[in-house]
């Protein structure tokens, strides 16, 4: 049987930075320094490297790098991380009424519930 650190490093060789070999039309997907920018969704979209290496004021001014991005375009952003490369022991997911009885089944235990807010930029 294969191990969760396999897995997750399957997981994360499969998932992470994958840029489509034929993208979309009007997606741009630009890779820097481990980190990815998906533009052309009327949204932002960053995902990053497993292992981004950086950290404090570092990771501050990356991601207030990407934010302005965005902002400047008028965007939301999403920044994609997982629970697995965040050491926490808790796992958030998004799901609708009719999914918490299968998350249920399946062993979750819901801690609390969200209420989700999006920042629009005011248009300039």
């Amino acid at each position: 049987m294969i191990s969760s650190t396999e897995l997750l490093a399957l997981y994360d060789a499969q998932q992470r930075l994958i840029v489509p070999e034929h993208p979309p039309v009007g997606l741009s997907f630009e890779i820097m320094h481990g980190i990815m920018r998906v533009t052309g969704r009327g949204e932002g979209f960053i995902e990053t490297a497993h292992h981004l290496e950086l950290t404090g004021d570092d990771l501050d001014s990356v991601i207030a790098e990407h934010r302005d991005y965005f902002a400047a375009r008028g965007e939301t952003v999403e920044w994609k991380t997982r629970a697995h490369e965040r050491g926490v022991p808790y796992l958030q997911v998004d799901a609708s009424d009719e999914s918490s009885p299968i998350l249920k089944r399946r062993g979750f235990t819901e801690i609390t519930t969200t209420t989700p807010y999006v920042y629009t930029p005011p248009s300039t």
